[in-house]
């Protein structure tokens, strides 16, 4: 190990590098991209409703942001089809991708007894960019994020979009890849997908809905990606999965435009997630620094997820045991059910003991 090997623009550095990020030229993704930006390396283009973002039509704006460029392909992620007709134009353009962010997605929240199986279909076909100037192999690629509303729209572009982008461009991901530079896949999944409350917005006095298809997607996003990791390290591609909390970005900000200062506050710092906290591991994670991180799973929450976790078990407690003062459930909480699971565990281990010794 020479001392070069850890400066700073060895671990970090991305120059000469090709990504591929979904759903880019908005929220969480466009923070990947503009980090890529500031770096010799890229950015990427987006879409809404199949058409082409007005600030960032030609990529201009984006390509000013820093040495790296950016170029983009519009395409449906939502079927296998459409993954595949999407890399295939990646393809035609580079033997090799360093960095696939699977990153696209949609929401949907419903009435437990009224999730419509499928919703409206708005299709756009593959259009080859018209970036010119994009010739140097450090470019990004974006394809566009297709909104839906329906339950399998929504697993088609949280879940299935992911292992198909993911097999499609193995390929490329792993050429000339090594154990020390391996190629990179990260799953932007959600801390959604470890909460078992499926109306979490019941806390913030919106009632009646839940997120029931958005939290089992991104809860198979999740497993795809620790399942993905083992498959494609023999090929040395790496797999990582980023968990985000409450984040502002396009697909949340009608919430906090009516609850954000109730959000910030469920937060042990007063905040909800920024742009930068996620720029910052997506860079540790796709440059030298991570490349011996894989099958990992990263949750930004801010402490937030345990702390939901113990407030909607207490929401639990209180509707079974309404007649019980909140103190009381609070006691349960805090003593008698920890408590419990101690003794319990203790009990459990002392037969382990006794049998290992008896046998």
């Amino acid at each position: 190990m020479s001392s070069n090997s850890l400066k700073i623009e060895s671990l970090f550095g991305l120059q000469g590098r090709v990504a591929v990020i979904t759903g880019g030229s908005k929220g969480l993704g466009q923070s990947c991209v503009l980090q890529r930006l500031i770096h010799p390396f890229g950015a990427c283009m987006d879409s809404e409703r199949g058409t082409c973002s007005h600030h960032f039509a030609d990529g201009a704006e984006l390509n000013e942001c820093g040495p790296g460029k950016a170029e983009y392909i519009v395409g449906d992620l939502s079927s296998k089809a459409g993954c595949v007709a999407v890399c295939a134009e990646i393809k035609k353009r580079f033997q090799k991708i360093h960095v696939l962010v699977n990153n696209a997605g949609a929401i949907l929240s419903a009435p437990y007894d009224d999730v419509p199986e499928k919703g409206e279909k708005i299709f756009t076909s593959v259009i080859p960019s018209s970036c010119a100037a994009c010739e140097p192999p450090w470019l990004i690629i974006h394809m566009t994020v297709i909104f839906t509303e329906g339950w399998d729209d929504v697993f088609d572009l949280n879940a299935k979009a992911v292992f198909y982008m993911t097999s499609e461009l193995t390929q490329e991901l792993s050429k000339d890849a090594t154990n020390l530079d391996p190629g990179r896949v990260v799953v932007m999944s959600s801390a959604a997908a470890f909460n078992f409350n499926t109306q979490p917005l019941q806390a913030f006095g919106i009632k009646g809905k839940g997120n029931w298809s958005y939290k089992a997607s991104k809860a198979a996003a999740l497993s795809l990606s620790t399942n993905l990791a083992v498959t494609l390290a023999p090929k040395f591609i790496t797999v990582n999965a980023i968990c985000p909390g409450f984040f502002r970005s396009s697909m949340t900000q009608s919430l906090f435009d009516s609850i954000g200062d109730s959000i910030d506050k469920e937060h042990p710092m007063g905040r909800s997630g920024t742009p930068e906290d996620i720029a910052g591991v997506f860079l540790f994670l796709t440059s030298r620094a991570g490349a011996h991180v894989s099958g990992n799973v990263s949750i930004f929450s801010n402490s937030t997820q345990a702390m939901l976790d113990q407030s909607w078990f207490r929401l639990s407690l209180l509707s079974k045991f309404s007649a019980f003062d909140p103190l009381v459930v609070d006691m349960m909480m805090t003593t008698l059910i920890p408590a419990a699971y101690l003794i319990g565990w203790r009990c459990y281990c002392g037969w382990k003991i006794y049998m290992n010794n008896s046998g």
